[in-house]
């Protein structure tokens, strides 16, 4: 994992950003902090199966991703 600060490759940052999952995801993290907020509540407008797919991809793929090349801690 790449320190804060640390310099990342092109080709290290072109990995972290090629899915738009993440890309929006960076986005959103850079507009508003998650860790002021309350326990997330999957919306009644979304398929329930939907929504957990998307969260477990995000805490097992996308937040590593990103963390690995030092975009967040």
């Amino acid at each position: 994992m790449k320190s804060l600060g640390e310099t990342i490759s092109f080709d290290e940052m072109a990995d972290a950003l090629a899915n738009v999952q993440r890309r929006k995801l960076l986005v959103a993290l850079l507009e508003h902090n998650p860790q002021d907020d309350a326990p997330v509540v999957l919306a009644d407008s979304e398929r329930e199966s939907d929504a957990v797919e998307r969260l477990v991809s995000m805490h097992h793929i996308h937040l590593p991703k990103l963390a690995e090349y030092g975009f967040i801690e």
